[in-house]
């Protein structure tokens, strides 16, 4: 505003003028800046063209950078079921100074009323009271209705919130006043509402009051004496306020600069490259229930530096200035200090975890989700396969427990979860360890669901043993035709204990891995080719060849109700719709066409997995194998014939 054109006197002129522009929240009272607090949300609301009202929600889906908040209004009218035609999205910042969309339950108790019974630990400060809901809606206190015969207690139902007392003609103010809970905590939230100046005394000790003074009369710096460690200082919010100090005046003035460059001083560490590591909780008694755990990518151990393995409680993982944000998927978040949390999912489906690190200088959005390996963590490269959603295990019921176990008996051996070995006996003939290959005295084979695997090293067995608990003592010894009715499985080799796909734990079905019976060796072959001094080269060769099969896979789309060629998208010229598109991994290396036939020999243990790509990332995945109901992705694959397979991708069931 230039000073020609304004009728402001000359003060009040120099007071209003700013001659650069700040930042707000950079100090003072609105400090810290939009986006760097954990009570920051944005709002936005829906118009139509002609600026008529139409939805609101709370934006979820957005990027901050440290210095920019960026919007992403497609995405935002996509959750509020907008997905085609032209709106206006209005976007407002807010802030919570007190209150929440939380309810509390209070009680009376005495001749007080008001006190809070149960609540959001972090919201209140007060832990969660047992309560129960009756068919009419009531709430009462305790886990059930007394069976004495006495009255339950009933429980209030309140809103965290202030109401609205009064409103003044203009209808430009309103009047707040509390509800009636009995909490300090939201009192003081009210009170903040209206204070706008704070006091502040030095504390030496609990008994007395701190002072303080200029260093002298040449030096214009105020020092406050020593705090006692109950005194939290002055708060970042007071940075850029006025400091009054009563019954004080001014001798003189002296400009001097006294400044000094602190060689010590240092920015903090960047935040280093991390992923989210699932422990799914159902075996330890939570079904739907998942463990978040944010580790560093180089050490694979928790971040900060910890160590960190299966379902207890983690320790001493709190680090100063770190916060961590939790977006669990469904709509739920929490905000700790700790790299790690525990959350119960209330439907079945599949979810993307999204986690949010904030140091004072740093923010980084950390998506990739990882299948805990169940292995010791002491090195880069063993955690578990990637997850392109995590899907809760839902609570079985005893009905459905049965039912599962009359369908998985036919593959079960009363063998399950022993080693066997061969008597040596060859009168039967010698067992097969794996197809063309005689067994030895030395062989091993695992039973997993009925199916023998045979280990393939003398140290993948000592792995198997210390894996499993089994004692060498223990190994049981059959004959070779008793040998020849187990089928045979995928082979234990080191990668088994660590990313190998199925481990020790997975199940393995006929749908997976068929049916392979393999009678004795037949060493015939070799001593006709010591014995037979004919020509018959080629008919030597053929004997000895392989037997090799073919897998084919197929790739496509399956968009409502419809199949439908890869890529697929709804983008159009005008608008910013979806993309679907999908790739091979076949034993960890990347096929990128939709159909592929590959041979294997017989035996052979083939990993698939189906990767997505998709925009957004949530919008599409993995459905299923059409040959089967079985939705594992990834799926391996025992060559014991010729298999051709179709994976459908799309809106996740």
């Amino acid at each position: 505003m230039s000073r020609d054109i304004t009728s402001l006197n000359e003060k009040d002129y120099k007071l209003l003028k700013k001659d650069n522009p700040s930042i707000i929240g950079e100090s003072g009272p609105h400090f810290p800046t939009f986006g760097n607090h954990i009570e920051d949300y944005i709002r936005f609301h829906i118009f139509n063209m002609n600026g008529e009202y139409i939805k609101s929600g709370i934006s979820e889906d957005f990027e901050n950078d440290g210095n920019n908040i960026k919007l992403k209004p497609g995405n935002d009218l996509r959750k509020a079921g907008f997905t085609r035609g032209d709106y206006k999205v209005r976007y407002h910042f807010h802030r919570r100074l007190a209150g929440a969309n939380e309810v509390v339950l209070t009680k009376t108790v005495g001749d007080q009323s008001g006190i809070v019974h149960s609540s959001n630990p972090q919201l209140t400060g007060v832990p969660m009271g047992e309560f129960y809901v009756e068919d009419d809606g009531k709430v009462y206190v305790g886990t059930n209705r007394p069976t004495d015969g006495s009255e339950p207690t009933e429980l209030d139902i309140k809103e965290y919130k202030f109401f609205i007392d009064d409103i003044s003609a203009d209808r430009t103010e309103v009047r707040l006043a509390t509800q009636m809970i009995n909490l300090q905590k939201y009192k003081d939230e009210f009170f903040e509402l209206s204070n706008t100046t704070n006091t502040y005394r030095s504390v030496i000790d609990a008994f007395g009051t701190g002072f303080g003074k200029f260093q002298s009369r040449s030096d214009s710096r105020f020092d406050i004496n020593s705090k006692d460690s109950t005194d939290n200082g002055f708060e970042q919010k007071f940075l850029g306020g006025q400091v009054i100090v009563e019954e004080a005046f001014i001798v003189g003035n002296n400009v001097q600069t006294d400044t000094s460059e602190n060689d010590a001083w240092s920015l903090e560490d960047p935040i280093p490259a991390t992923y989210i590591e699932a422990y799914d909780l159902k075996e330890a008694g939570f079904p739907m229930a998942v463990r978040y755990v944010i580790k560093d990518e180089a050490s694979t151990k928790t971040l900060g530096g910890h160590d960190f393995e299966g379902y207890q409680p983690i320790p001493n993982l709190i680090t100063p200035g770190i916060k961590y944000h939790f977006d669990f998927g469904c709509g739920h978040t929490e905000v700790t200090d700790a790299p790690f949390a525990n959350h119960t999912y209330d439907t079945e489906g599949t979810y993307n975890p999204v986690v949010t690190i904030m140091t004072p200088n740093f923010t980084e959005v950390v998506t990739d989700v990882y299948r805990n390996t169940g292995v010791p963590q002491d090195g880069p490269g063993l955690r578990g396969s990637k997850l392109n959603g995590f899907v809760p295990t839902p609570e079985v019921t005893t009905e459905e427990e049965f039912e599962a176990q009359e369908e998985a008996t036919p593959s079960i051996s009363a063998l399950d979860g022993k080693v066997i070995k061969w008597d040596g006996a060859d009168h039967q003939g010698i067992p097969q360890k794996i197809a063309g290959e005689p067994a030895a005295l030395t062989t091993r084979w695992y039973i997993q669901n009925g199916y023998r695997r045979w280990v393939t090293s003398d140290y993948n067995i000592i792995l198997l043993r210390e894996a499993m608990g089994l004692e060498e003592e223990n190994d049981v010894t059959l004959y070779t035709n008793l040998i020849n009715t187990i089928p045979v499985g995928p082979n234990i080799s080191g990668t088994t204990f660590t990313t190998g796909r199925p481990n020790l734990n997975d199940e393995i079905t006929e749908a997976d891995y068929g049916t392979l019976i393999l009678p004795s060796y037949d060493s015939s072959a070799e001593e006709d080719e010591e014995t037979d001094d004919s020509d018959s080269d080629s008919s030597s060769e053929t004997d000895s060849s392989p037997t090799m099969y073919t897998l084919e896979l197929t790739l496509e789309a399956f968009i409502d109700s419809q199949v439908e060629e890869l890529p697929y998208s709804t983008s159009g010229d005008n608008d910013q719709g979806t993309d679907l598109d999908a790739s091979w991994l076949i034993n960890g290396q990347s096929v990128s066409s939709y159909s592929t036939i590959q041979s294997y020999e017989a035996g052979t243990s083939v990993e698939v997995e189906v990767v997505v790509s998709s925009y957004p990332p949530e919008e599409y995945g993995f459905i299923r194998w059409t040959d089967h109901q079985q939705v594992s992705n990834p799926r391996t694959f025992i060559m014991d014939n010729d298999k051709s397979v179709t994976a459908q991708v799309g809106i996740a069931f």
